[in-house]
């Protein structure tokens, strides 16, 4: 998730794992569709080039993912939605998500299955899931690497074509630390480069740690990724860590995507409001899948990451903040568009034999909001940890809403080897403030708003 808590200085030198502030439950029925696909037109790309990510697999190294969600296939496997993974904290064959639900919400924007409006933007994609944070809310760079590394073995075997990596080190950089700092952030660098190399883009979230100064956190800051801030309506989204190209050179912030108000799969079943840059990052995984599988299906083979990237980018509706840094909003109808059609053909000409019908109405990608965000790893000078941030809120319908909240803090070592990062119990500190719905979750589950 992407929302970090606390003050001041200490803000900056600590890591923010979790937040999510919950304000009652609401049964899944009356929660209201989604309304970022009128921002991405996403629909309106599945319908017009018949394509909805089938055959292809977004590995997303988070949380683990809760695959018995209905949206989400109910199963772990060949034949579900989430055809496979691995638990890198528990170092098993079984990357469910135990803890926290930040990975299934990312799993959800990208690929759910829902039928009512709450569907991903690449419903016929597979997911992978590589769980990087034990059941004890510790995690490490390392753990990222070797995610990276299990992708590049095994990409071919689960048909994965893109990396969610929603996952941040809550800190502000303008400049690439970590690409040749002779530790795991030169090793993350080098495999990022490698799956580019094997045309598997790594999608990053910038994070959401704003406060009028430019700048992102690790990975989002290496220039092999695709980074992602967040947008809200036709302008930045307030908390989005951004980079201009004059600042910040071949680290810019190559894209932005809806963060506020996504509605995307929780824990039991369930269905929750996200926001934050970790939620905004999965929407641009999920319209590269549509990108690459209309690419796959003229020419036979996946584009290259620096033509999905132009793709993305010529097709993005430009959107700027209150310093004048503009950066594009994710249009896929638009991307698409600029996707050869032939070998030969000039991009952006019109695409021959292909339907020209307007947007899906309600559409596999249904309406949602806006997306969210988490921080990422980080790992060089003054790197603080792993973020993953966020709030959850729900109202239960026509009953009085509940509330727990507790506190959390962290402790956070740093060694020549490993970032740890530990979550516990503290007094009055709290530089992180978790609540969760204090109701017991039906087997339809409970369905809410989560900002993260």
């Amino acid at each position: 998730m992407g929302l970090s808590r606390s003050m001041g200085g200490r803000r900056r030198r600590c890591p923010v794992v979790e937040s999510l502030e919950m304000r009652g439950l609401m049964s899944a029925s009356a929660l209201p569709n989604a309304s970022y696909d009128d921002w991405i037109r996403a629909a309106a790309a599945r319908q017009q080039y018949a394509v909805d990510g089938a055959g292809l697999a977004a590995a997303v190294i988070d949380t683990g993912i809760d695959y018995r969600h209905p949206a989400l296939g109910g199963r772990l496997g060949p034949g579900a939605v989430v055809v496979g993974g691995y638990d890198l904290a528990m170092e098993d064959e079984d990357p469910l998500a135990e803890t926290w639900s930040h990975g299934t919400m990312v799993a959800g924007l990208i690929a759910s299955r829902d039928l009512n409006g709450r569907g991903g933007v690449a419903p016929g994609a597979g997911l992978v899931a590589l769980r990087v944070f034990g059941n004890d809310n510790r995690g490490s760079f390392e753990r990222i690497a070797d995610a990276l590394q299990w992708v590049v073995d095994r990409h071919e075997e689960y048909g994965i074509t893109v990396v969610n990596l929603s996952i941040s080190d809550n800190r502000n950089y303008v400049h690439d630390l970590w690409s040749k700092d002779g530790g795991v952030g030169e090793r993350i660098a080098g495999l990022v480069e490698e799956l580019a190399r094997l045309r598997i883009p790594v999608v990053a979230a910038t994070g959401n740690g704003y406060r009028g100064q430019e700048g992102v956190g690790f990975t989002a800051i290496l220039p092999g990724t695709i980074s992602v801030t967040g947008t809200e309506g036709d302008r930045l989204w307030s908390g989005a860590q951004r980079l201009s190209r004059e600042r910040g050179g071949e680290s810019a912030t190559d894209l932005g995507a809806p963060a506020t108000g996504l509605l995307t799969t929780v824990e039991s079943a369930g269905y929750g409001r996200v926001e934050g840059t970790s939620f905004a990052a999965p929407l641009v995984t999920g319209a590269i899948l549509l990108l690459q599988e209309i690419y796959r299906s003229r020419f036979g083979v996946l584009p290259r990451v620096e033509e999905l990237l132009d793709w993305l980018q010529r097709g993005a509706d430009p959107i700027r903040d209150g310093s004048g840094l503009t950066i594009g909003r994710l249009n896929v109808e638009r991307s698409a568009r600029l996707i050869p059609a032939t070998p030969g053909a000039k991009p952006g000409e019109p695409q021959a034999g292909l339907p020209t019908a307007g947007p899906a109405g309600e559409g596999a990608g249904g309406k949602a909001e806006g997306g969210g965000g988490t921080p990422r790893t980080g790992v060089g000078a003054g790197a603080g940890g792993l973020e993953l941030s966020g709030r959850f809120a729900a109202n239960r319908v026509g009953g009085r809403a509940s509330e727990r909240r507790s506190r959390l803090g962290l402790r956070w070592r740093l060694s020549r080897r490993r970032l740890a990062l530990v979550a516990q119990p503290v007094g009055r500190s709290g530089w992180i403030r978790f609540a969760e719905p204090a109701v017991e979750r039906s087997g339809r589950g409970a369905s809410g708003r989560v900002v993260g």
